[in-house]
C-alpha cells in the first residue's frame, strides 16, 4: 500500500502526546501526524467531523485511532473519505468498556475521578513492563486535561452510536485490530471485533497503553498489514 502519512487520533486525553512512543519507533521516512481535539468539540458527530477534517490535504492516509478514538474512526466509514486507505484500531471497542465506568462517567463528577487517575492507570492501562516514563508522561497529559472535557468524553463514552458494529463488519477498506491481551481495562468480550473479509485481528502481548508499551512490536505489525494491502 503507498503511504502518505499516519494520522494518529488519540486516546480520552484527546491529544497527540501519548503517540511519543510510538513515533519514535517509526522509520524516518514515514510520517506521522498526531491530533489534538479541541477542548470545544461536544457531541460525538463533532469528534468525527473534526477527525474526517484532520486527512484532508494528504494523497493517502492511514488512521490509527487508539481506546477512544477507535470508535471515532469508525464513524469515519460512513462516508469514507476518499484519500482513506486504512484504519487501524488499537485497544479500543464499539460501546463502552465496563458497565462501572459507563455509571461513573454518568454519575461520579470528574474532579472525584481524578483523585484516583495515577492508581487507575496504573492498575487499568499498565502491566509490570510498562517504562515508569510512560506512566508519568500519562498522569502528566490527564492532569491537564480540564475537568469539563474529561468529564464530556467520558459521557460520550456511554452515548456511542449502535450502529458502529455494523460498519466495522461491512467495513471495505483494509482493517486491523490490535488487541492487547493483558488489558484490564476492557473485558476480553469487550474489545471491537469485525466480520468484514479484509479485516485483520492481531493480538499483541501488552496492556490498554499498547501503543507506549509495545510500540516496536505494534509497528511491525501495521506495517506487515499495511504491506499485505
Amino acid at each position: 500500500m503507498k503511504l502518505s502519512k499516519l494520522v494518529l487520533l488519540p486516546g480520552l486525553d484527546g491529544t497527540g502526546a501519548m503517540f511519543a512512543p510510538l513515533i519514535h519507533a517509526l522509520p524516518k521516512d514515514v510520517l506521522a501526524e498526531p491530533v489534538t481535539y479541541p477542548e470545544s468539540l461536544e457531541r460525538f458527530d463533532e469528534y468525527v467531523e473534526f477527525a474526517a477534517a484532520a486527512l484532508c490535504g494528504t494523497a493517502d492516509v492511514v488512521v490509527i485511532a487508539e481506546s477512544f478514538s477507535g470508535p471515532i474512526a469508525i464513524a469515519l466509514l460512513r462516508k469514507p473519505p476518499p484519500n482513506l486507505r486504512a484504519i487501524v484500531l488499537v485497544a479500543t471497542f464499539t460501546t463502552a468498556p465496563r458497565a462501572l465506568l459507563r455509571r461513573l462517567s454518568k454519575l461520579v463528577p470528574s474532579a472525584v475521578v481524578r483523585i484516583f487517575v495515577p492508581a487507575a492507570l496504573k492498575w487499568f492501562c499498565a502491566n509490570r513492563n510498562t517504562d515508569p516514563d510512560v506512566l508519568r508522561l500519562a498522569n502528566n497529559v490527564v492532569s491537564h486535561v480540564p475537568l469539563k472535557t474529561l468529564d464530556g468524553r467520558l459521557r460520550l463514552l456511554g452515548e456511542l452510536p449502535i450502529d458502529l458494529k455494523a460498519l466495522l463488519d461491512k467495513a471495505k477498506l483494509p482493517v486491523l485490530i490490535l488487541e492487547p491481551t493483558q488489558d484490564r481495562l476492557i473485558p476480553l468480550d469487550g474489545f471491537v471485533k469485525s466480520a468484514a473479509p479484509n479485516a485483520l485481528l492481531q493480538k499483541i502481548a501488552g496492556p490498554h497503553f499498547l501503543l507506549q508499551s509495545c510500540p516496536k512490536e505494534c509497528w511491525e505489525e501495521i506495517e506487515k498489514f499495511l504491506v499485505a494491502h
